[in-house]
């Protein structure tokens, strides 16, 4: 029988092995930037890229990535004007090539076997994202992210999100925060974007949108990321009015998205955020309030939060968390998330005229949108 070109390349398309691209934003990292960059170029696994992305540095950061860049092909380096972290994430992502794509931070590192343990992992599979562990490390201590800290655990699952996160809730905590310890399938990738310009939030946010795209998911048990805490790091600095407005609108911005959604089931931890939410609203409020700030956004966030309980029937629990339960227990939402007089009579009037219209309903109200 004479082979035809299908049944050539179908099986060097099943051999064919895996790439990875790293996103690296930097912005006056000098002084570590070479341990992050190392850590890529000592992977046992050959089959990478490097996408730097220098965002305005002052220092020496430039000067050193040039170096590498030259030294070595996979490295690709990008230099733009200074625009916060989200905008050298956003930069790079343009450049993506690799089948997974996942971000580096330039003060923290990889695990030197990482992408060689993930590829045997792998096989013959692809799956959409891939979670493994985190260490956090302290000036004077490390420990696993307790993000990741699923002992003893591998899996694949071909399912979606919100039935994951159902079945399987440590294995899936990953994928709906940060951007660390994970790799995305670069399929799934499309116009998806990190919001803003600092990238506070803006990581978690990006996960979760990635985590609606995706039908498979797998977790390896092997810690691949290496977290440095540092006091000025994204994440370390002090809190603005302008910051905290950028916060509140990259979170309207995403529950806007959700709320387009036909599905009418939300994963726990996505439901979870909405508490979050609330107490980035309370703070901006008294923030605002005390330095003379602007409301406006305040304001807007709740009548979000309205938009997202009337849609997605929650309660709350002892922990201050919200979780998809029967709508009577909405009347406690005032005595569990505390806030300013004036945001706590919109938000619980609103929840009590809500919670008188929906008593008729079953006590043991399951995930239905009520008419």
């Amino acid at each position: 029988m004479e082979l035809t070109v299908k049944d050539i390349t179908q099986p060097q398309q099943a051999n064919k092995p895996i790439t990875f691209s790293v996103i690296m934003p930097c912005y006056n990292s000098a002084a570590y930037v070479r341990d992050a960059v190392d850590s890529i170029l000592q992977q046992t696994y050959k089959g990478w890229e490097l996408i730097a992305v220098n965002d305005g540095s002052t220092d020496e950061t430039l000067t050193i990535l040039q170096h590498y860049a030259k030294a070595d092909p996979r490295i690709k380096l990008f230099s733009k004007e200074n625009g916060g972290y989200a905008s050298a994430v956003n930069y790079g992502l343009d450049y993506v090539s690799g089948d997974y794509f996942l971000f580096l931070g330039s003060d923290d590192q990889l695990s030197t076997d990482l992408f060689q343990n993930i590829a045997d992992k792998i096989s013959d599979r692809a799956p959409d994202l891939i979670g493994f562990k985190a260490m956090k490390h302290w000036p004077s201590k490390s420990e696993i992210d307790p993000k990741t800290s699923f002992d003893s655990f591998a899996g694949s699952f071909n399912t979606d999100i919100a039935t994951f996160q159902k079945d399987h809730p440590r294995e899936s905590e990953i994928f709906f925060v940060r951007d660390t310890a994970k790799c995305f399938g670069r399929k799934l990738l499309g116009s998806i974007r990190y919001y803003g310009k600092t990238g506070l939030d803006a990581d978690g946010i990006f996960s979760m949108k990635m985590a609606h795209r995706a039908t498979s998911f797998m977790s390896v048990p092997v810690v691949g990321y290496h977290w440095t805490l540092r006091s000025d790091s994204v994440s370390g600095r002090p809190l603005t009015n302008k910051v905290n407005v950028e916060r509140i609108h990259n979170w309207i911005e995403y529950f806007q998205g959700i709320l387009s959604h036909e599905s009418e089931r939300l994963p726990v931890p996505e439901i979870d955020y909405i508490s979050y939410f609330i107490q980035i609203i309370q703070m901006h409020y008294c923030f605002a309030r005390k330095n003379g700030g602007d409301l406006k956004a305040a304001h807007a966030g709740i009548d979000t939060v309205k938009q997202v309980l009337k849609k997605y029937h929650v309660s709350v629990s002892a922990s201050s968390h919200l979780f998809l339960s029967s709508p009577a227990a909405w009347c406690q939402y005032r005595k569990t998330v505390r806030l300013t007089p004036k945001i706590t009579r919109k938000v619980s009037g609103f929840l009590h005229k809500e919670t008188q219209q929906l008593k008729k309903l079953p006590k043991r109200f399951k995930t239905k949108k009520s008419s």
